[in-house]
């Protein structure tokens, strides 16, 4: 289980990559980027090597959303499996993400 990430300097694009699991292990990482990076324009968080995604992920995903103020337009989930679809649905996360 690791997170990713890097800004893109000319428009604050923050990308964030997560493998494995995304759930409670990965906290102190997602907090290692609210403590790098104080402001974004969009986030766009690739799933594309996360295996599931738990409550705890649902959970840093809005505080992700609320950190950076962030409407559902300018954060978007790519690549995820049909597992995390499921739970993105079931969730009812598409009212607060794209993806």
């Amino acid at each position: 289980m690791s997170v990713e990430f890097e800004v893109n300097p000319d428009t604050q694009a923050l990308t964030i990559s997560v493998s494995g699991h995304f759930n409670f292990s990965l906290v102190s990482e997602f907090r290692n980027i609210y403590a790098t990076i104080e402001s974004v324009s969009s986030i766009t968080i690739n799933l594309d090597e996360t295996d599931a995604i738990d409550s705890s992920g649902l959970g840093i995903l809005l505080y992700l959303q609320k950190h950076y103020d962030c409407s559902r337009e300018n954060i978007q989930l790519i690549k995820c499996n049909s597992a995390i679809i499921k739970t993105l649905n079931m969730a009812q996360f598409r009212k607060l993400f794209s993806y």
